[in-house]
């Protein structure tokens, strides 16, 4: 499968950030640009198809999450993964309210953000040996807790996916038969550990693909 030019634009006024995410991101084989702000990412998107926009909220002209439908007036397929330096819950209900396709707290580990920025050319069919997706996503959800199952499955549906749902021993006994699950771009799976000194459950949870 040939891959085409997976271009990404970098919208922050802290230069020095810009650039060494600009390196990192080059260092994985993507064509990456910068700008300091709205304006000047305006003019950009106007002469150049980009893929995805890599924006911080704390803008020179506005606020970042404000300026995502100006973007997306221009160029409605681009995908925009929003960044901050400090979050609060006040910022992160509105940065979510916008149109995408993730929220990056910049103090979290750096390879959330590439798994972030490869999911979005995932999508598009940009990753070689990955096809584009032509429907909805869909998670696999596993667990054996109706309440988690009850209270995780609308928060996946809001964001667009189909949400197939196995209890969590009948997933476990068809693993051990080797057995694929239907094709999902994603599988959500929590287990309950008891630590062996302790009676407080441990949990985990996350996404794997598939």
């Amino acid at each position: 499968m040939k891959v085409g030019l997976r271009k990404i634009l970098i919208v922050d006024p802290d230069t020095k950030a810009a650039r060494e995410l600009s390196s990192f991101l080059v260092d994985e084989g993507y064509d990456v640009e910068t700008s300091k702000g709205l304006t000047e990412a305006v003019e950009r998107i106007n002469e150049v198809k980009f893929d995805c926009i890599i924006m911080d909220v704390d803008l020179p002209e506005m606020k970042g999450y404000k300026a995502v439908p100006i973007l997306k007036a221009i160029d409605p397929k681009v995908q925009i993964i929003m960044t901050v330096a400090e979050n609060t819950v006040e910022l992160e209900v509105k940065v979510r309210r916008q149109d995408i396709f993730y929220y990056y707290i910049k103090s979290f580990d750096r390879e959330e953000l590439k798994e972030a920025v490869r999911d979005v050319f995932k999508r598009l069919g940009k990753v070689k040996g990955v096809k584009k997706l032509n429907g909805q996503a869909k998670i696999l959800l596993v667990d054996d807790d109706p309440y988690f199952v009850k209270a995780t499955t609308p928060i996946l549906l809001s964001e667009g996916y189909k949400v197939p749902y196995w209890p969590y021993p009948q997933f476990l006994k068809r693993q051990d038969l080797n057995f694929h699950p239907p094709q999902t771009e994603n599988i959500l799976k929590r287990t309950t550990m008891w630590r062996s000194q302790s009676s407080q459950p441990t949990f985990w949870s996350g996404l794997r693909s598939s």
